[in-house]
């Protein structure tokens, strides 16, 4: 039950004065007496229309009329209301409230109830794309198996990464059945003296240059399209480059080469992979979105699997949020894990 607090002006206060003095057994002109009864609010406005995943709201005010006596008010589904502040008549304070990481994205109602009614603002505010946390590799021994995601003709894989200089290079994604997979060298010049190269490896043989990463130790968006026989690689939301690679492969594993090796050293977050089809550039641009992120299933409308790595605490699985139940299980994680994007 969210605490309420109620302010009225001087004006109310000597009106509900005088109906209380009325009961007592004194005389006043039946003007004076306010009453409010079978009247529901009414909405106008809210002063602030978009929130967060996974943030906290406060200082923001809900205008209209009949809010006297609210009881409760409403965000929609996600959005707890732990405090607001009827001002008056015509406004309501949110003191403090909590958008909850997982909260549906896209708009919703705001309402008001008094024991009057309930009155709403339809689509009056939208919940808008979060990032929340973040998964850390360790580089030693740390990776996410999860169920096997067979290769189509078409497909579409993304993710952040924020990888350390350790002189080496680090799987993103990979198979332990048909040994294949995507890396990043991590401060290692393998091919062409690139410390930041993106590779494709294609099972035997040698790795293949398809792209570049700006920088260690900050964030940067990866996008991969398969179109059959092309493969195109976006960073940060811009073409990089496209490739004549034949792709035989499946992907059951993050972190890690098929035989142990080559551990992933950095952070991982909003992962997810779609056989169904080969993103657009204005798809990568969705995901990208500026820098700030986009859900996965709701830019793409389908996904086989999406990690939004949202856990938190000591928790060894990673849900799904595709709807399909590929959920993944963390191997040899240890300490603190679970990080802020």
């Amino acid at each position: 039950m969210p605490k309420v607090v109620q302010s009225f002006p001087l004006q109310q206060q000597k009106g509900r004065k005088a109906i209380s003095n009325q009961l007592n057994g004194w005389q006043f002109p039946i003007k004076n007496i306010i009453d409010v009864a079978g009247v529901a609010p009414v909405l106008s406005s809210i002063g602030q229309s978009e929130f967060t995943q996974g943030s906290n709201i406060s200082g923001v005010v809900i205008t209209g009329t009949g809010f006297t006596g609210a009881t409760s008010i409403s965000l929609g589904a996600g959005i707890t209301i732990n405090s607001f502040d009827v001002t008056d008549d015509n406004n309501i304070n949110i003191i403090d409230a909590d958008v909850d990481q997982n909260a549906l994205i896209g708009n919703r109602d705001v309402s008001v109830t008094t024991p009057s009614g309930t009155g709403t603002l339809l689509n009056g505010c939208q919940v808008i794309f979060g990032f929340g946390n973040a998964l850390k590799f360790d580089g030693v021994n740390d990776f996410v198996s999860f169920p096997t995601i067979s290769k189509t003709t078409s497909f579409t894989i993304s993710g952040w990464f924020k990888l350390d200089d350790n002189g080496g290079y680090s799987y993103l994604l990979s198979s332990s059945v048909t040994n294949h997979g995507f890396a990043a060298a991590s401060g290692g010049t393998f091919i062409g003296g690139d410390s930041k190269a993106i590779y494709y490896y294609p099972g035997s043989g040698a790795l293949q240059k398809i792209a570049s990463y700006p920088s260690f130790g900050q964030w940067f968006h990866l996008a991969f399209t398969y179109s059959g026989t092309i493969l195109s690689v976006y960073v940060n939301g811009v073409f990089s480059n496209s490739q004549a690679i034949s792709i035989t492969g499946d992907f059951n594993q993050i972190g890690r080469l098929y035989t142990g090796a080559n551990f992933l050293n950095g952070l991982a977050d909003e992962c997810g992979i779609d056989m169904t089809q080969a993103a657009t550039a204005q798809n990568i641009t969705d995901l990208y979105n500026g820098g700030s992120g986009a859900d996965f299933v709701g830019v793409m409308g389908s996904a086989d699997l999406y990690y939004k790595f949202n856990e938190s605490g000591t928790a060894i699985t990673a849900v799904d949020s595709s709807g399909n139940g590929n959920n993944g299980t963390l191997n040899n994680f240890s300490g603190t894990y679970w990080v802020a994007h």
